[in-house]
C-alpha cells in the first residue's frame, strides 16, 4: 500500500486529519478498523464462564463491534467524498492489543504514516497503553489527533 493509514476509533478525529495529509502527500489512504478480541481475557473465565451473564455480555460486545464497524465505515467514506480510499477492517487475537493489530498492519502494508486519534477510544485500548504503545511500536511516523485546545 505505501500510503497513509487512518486508525478509525468512536471519536472519528483521525478522519478528517489523515484524508488531509493524504491529499497533501499525494498518497492513498485507508481507513483501518480492529474488532477488539480481548475482552474475553479481559473479563476473565471465573464464575461467570457458564453463566448465561457472561454469554450476554460477550453478545453485547459483538453487536456493538459490527454497529460501529458499520457507522465508522460510513463517516470515513462520506469524509472521503471523491478521494479514493480502501476501507479495511482486521480483528485481534484475545492476547493481542489493538495497537499490536495496528502496527501488524502498518508494516504489512507498507505504510508511510499511520493517523489516529489521541486519546484512541476504541475496546480495551485505553487500558491498554494507547497511542502510547503504538507510537513505540510503529514501523513508521505515527501523527496524533487531539482535542482542540482553547485559546
Amino acid at each position: 500500500m505505501s500510503g497513509v493509514l487512518v486508525v478509525l476509533d468512536e471519536s472519528g478525529r483521525a478522519i478528517a486529519e489523515g484524508l488531509r495529509l493524504a491529499r497533501e502527500r499525494g498518497e492513498s489512504v485507508t481507513g483501518l478498523f480492529v474488532y477488539e478480541r480481548g475482552w474475553n481475557v479481559y473479563i476473565g473465565h471465573d464464575w461467570l464462564l457458564g453463566s448465561n451473564a457472561r454469554a450476554t455480555f460477550m453478545e453485547y460486545i459483538e453487536e456493538h463491534e459490527q454497529a460501529a464497524e458499520a457507522d465508522l465505515r460510513a463517516r470515513f467514506l462520506a469524509a472521503a467524498g471523491d478521494t479514493p480510499v480502501t476501507f479495511t477492517a482486521i480483528c485481534c487475537d484475545d492476547l493481542e492489543h489493538l495497537t499490536d493489530a495496528v502496527i501488524r498492519e502498518a508494516r504489512e502494508s507498507g505504510a508511510s504514516l499511520i493517523v489516529c486519534a489521541d486519546p484512541l477510544v476504541r475496546g480495551l485500548s485505553q487500558r491498554r497503553g494507547g497511542t502510547a504503545a503504538l507510537v513505540r511500536g510503529a514501523p513508521c511516523p505515527v501523527a496524533l489527533v487531539g482535542q482542540a485546545l482553547a485559546a
